[in-house]
């Protein structure tokens, strides 16, 4: 990722697209960037650091993980408000693995 591309700030609902592109000849790595929607004249420009993710719990995990790298270059992401979700997220999920594991559906290690 560019300079210009890693200081895009993250949003769940962006304006923007971003992806990546190497240029081989000069070993140059671009961020190419189009809009989604119509952006507004002095509107924050956005996009999704974790597009793709198939599960919340996936998204919340990376985005945690992802929170010190936003945090160092300005990016704007409420960390606590991530990790609280991550934290319920994984509690909801062992919950459900646990009730399994009593029915003998699966094995859970402690």
């Amino acid at each position: 990722m560019d300079e210009l591309g890693s200081r895009i700030n993250h949003s769940d609902e962006p304006n923007m697209r971003c992806t990546n592109f190497l240029y081989l000849d000069n070993q140059t790595a671009y961020s190419l960037i189009w809009p989604e929607s119509a952006i507004e004249e002095g509107e924050l420009i956005t996009r999704d650091y974790v597009r793709g993710t198939k599960t919340e719990l996936e998204r919340d995990a990376k985005l945690y993980v992802l929170s010190e790298h936003f945090s160092q270059r300005g990016v704007d992401i409420d960390v606590d408000v991530v990790k609280t979700k991550l934290v319920n997220a994984f509690q909801v999920h062992k919950t459900a693995l646990m009730a399994k594991a009593e029915q003998g559906n699966v094995g859970v290690a402690n």
